[in-house]
């Protein structure tokens, strides 16, 4: 089914370097080969084959009747491997569907497509700056990763952003409309500690305190002063390139040019660390050559 070998999916649009994951993730899935797929189906697709995963991810989170635009009673009459159709079907089977990138909300099926091709994720927490949302990396794992509305909206790989499948059945969405317009609004003018969630850097603070015990990020100020504040705030915290640790924050800070920037420490080894920043683009940098990259210090996930 080469339709369905669209696995080059959103698949690597970023890497999955923090190792979240949710409750189906640790089931394998069949993802370029119909033919070794289960016999075995789930909504009327294999239950091992790489879009079932979304159904029962969607279905988590959805009213009844659940996920019932796909069926088939077997392999051979399963519909719902032309993932192309989702969209079309679901809406006419009494789904919400949406159509901008920044109309997603939690539970939501998001395709895009490419001529015949279609590429799935699932919407796991929405940002004002975009999503953290479930897919299959380039080993096809079901893994997490993040993705602004601009990457969602970028067609340079031929992959078009075509919508949303919201786990909210039309009828519901009619009679309370006001109700979930607001939350998609407040999603888009949210802020987080105090910082604006569409300023890159609250990402960092987010990410942060997935790792911190309570009472997570308390400082303020900008970020040239976020290693001081957060001490004083009762963070450990150091300014040695040598003491990294994983989920760590990285400050770099230059002053005379009024410019700070980092990320999330996700690896380390001897030599070298890799952060990682809100746009997914994760960076390696030599230990030593941090003196001379305008290191401020790191923040760790831990109290004093």
């Amino acid at each position: 089914m080469r339709l369905l070998l669209m696995l080059s999916l959103s698949f690597c649009l970023l890497i999955n370097l923090n190792g979240n994951a949710f409750a189906s993730d640790s089931e394998e899935y069949i993802t370029s080969n119909w033919g070794q797929a289960s016999q075995l189906l789930y909504k009327g697709i294999p239950t091992d084959w790489w879009a079932a995963y979304f159904l029962k991810e969607f279905d988590k989170v959805a009213p009844a009747p659940q996920s019932n635009w796909t069926s088939g009673s077997s392999k051979r009459t399963a519909t719902g491997q032309i993932i192309t159709s989702w969209f079309g079907n679901a809406q006419e089977n009494g789904w919400v569907v949406k159509a901008l990138p920044n109309e997603a909300l939690p539970g939501a099926i998001g395709i895009k497509m490419k001529g015949t091709m279609a590429s799935l994720f699932i919407v796991r927490e929405v940002y004002q700056w975009g999503v953290l949302v479930s897919g299959f990396n380039k080993d096809a794992v079901p893994s997490t990763y993040q993705m602004t509305y601009a990457q969602m909206s970028d067609s340079t790989n031929g992959f078009t952003f075509r919508g949303y499948i919201w786990p909210v059945r039309l009828d519901d969405y009619l009679a309370n409309r006001q109700s979930y317009d607001k939350k998609v609004a407040d999603f888009q003018d949210s802020k987080y500690k105090g910082y604006k969630d569409s300023w890159w850097g609250t990402w960092m603070l987010h990410e942060f305190d997935k790792y911190a015990p309570v009472p997570g990020v308390n400082w303020h100020g900008s970020m040239h002063e976020w290693i001081d504040n957060a001490e004083k705030g009762g963070w450990k915290v150091s300014t040695n390139p040598q003491d990294a640790k994983i989920g760590a924050i990285l400050v770099r800070s230059d002053k005379i040019m009024d410019r700070a920037w980092g990320g999330i420490v996700r690896k380390i080894t001897q030599d070298t660390i890799t952060y990682q920043d809100k746009e997914g683009v994760v960076y390696t940098i030599s230990i030593a050559d941090l003196p001379n990259k305008n290191f401020l210090g790191y923040i760790f996930p831990e109290r004093q």
